[in-house]
């Protein structure tokens, strides 16, 4: 039986088929192809050459909008062929998109790096989420007859979802070198339920190419963003020599009380922590 290959079985499992290989690998493409075309958007975007007097070409032309840093672009809307069919508003939108991804992931990094739950792909889907809920809210009504905020509609979705993502989360132990350590499970999921409420205002209000582009992007970095493991943490944590850098500051934690040491009774456990107690009793 032939081997697969690290790069792909670092992403898939042994039972998965050709189809889901293929699809997950088009998105990337998609994805990446999206992302660069939108970062370089104002590089390679030809030069407009109707005037800005003549106003946008589309029904909210004749609009006064009361923003005064308004900028009228009366190329706008214009869809180019070097920006892969999109215009340059969608290019601007993916480009937020993205810019959330690389700043949540950022976060993510630093938080997982001390060891809390929230790692690289929550931060990332939350901030991601955050941001199309906030291209939601101020794009995605622009072509309805209401003179009223419809935006103010989609802003319950977030809380309202965030019940659904609490019910994926759960708290569970793991065995570490013979302990019992605490550990949340669930977290990206919720985020992931958070997200898809997002695309799902997204493509509610018509802006289907942001909607698109959060879709793939989000389903391309929950496979393939880099899952740091409780083993990673120890091997990039070690000395030099070969020794780990938190030997000093666990091992107190390893020693039995002063007074258990010398003979006598160790604190009750509702004296040596009282916090914990109560907050157990509250879960």
């Amino acid at each position: 039986m032939p081997t697969r290959s690290a790069s792909v079985s670092a992403f898939f499992s042994a039972d998965a088929t050709t189809m889901e290989k293929a699809f997950y690998w088009t998105a990337a493409a998609v994805s990446i192809g999206c992302s660069a075309v939108s970062l370089f958007a104002p590089l390679v975007t030809p030069v407009c050459d109707v005037p800005a007097s003549a106003g946008l070409p589309h029904a909210r032309a004749d609009v006064e909008y009361p923003n005064p840093d308004y900028l009228k672009d009366p190329c706008k809307f214009t869809r180019y062929a070097v920006l892969l069919g999109m215009n340059k508003w969608e290019c601007a939108m993916c480009a937020r998109i993205f810019c959330s991804i690389v700043l949540g992931s950022i976060i993510g990094w630093e938080r997982r790096r001390a060891d809390r739950p929230a790692g690289i792909r929550t931060m990332a889907m939350v901030c991601m989420g955050s941001c199309v809920f906030t291209v939601d809210s101020t794009f995605a009504f622009w072509d309805g007859p209401m003179g009223w905020d419809a935006s103010r509609v989609s802003a319950a979705i977030p809380s309202g979802v965030g019940f659904l993502g609490a019910a994926s989360i759960w708290k569970g132990t793991v065995n570490k070198d013979g302990n019992s350590a605490p550990e949340v499970h669930g977290l990206t999921t919720a985020t992931s339920v958070w997200l898809s409420a997002a695309v799902g205002i997204l493509v509610g209000g018509g802006l289907l190419v942001p909607a698109v582009f959060s879709t793939f992007a989000s389903v391309v970095y929950l496979r393939f963003a880099p899952r740091i493991t409780a083993r990673t943490m120890m091997r990039s944590e070690a000395e030099p020599d070969g020794s780990s850098g938190g030997d000093e500051l666990r091992a107190p934690l390893h020693e039995p009380p002063p007074s258990a040491a010398a003979g006598g009774q160790p604190p009750h456990p509702d004296k040596r922590f009282p916090l914990e107690r109560k907050m157990s009793l509250h879960v």
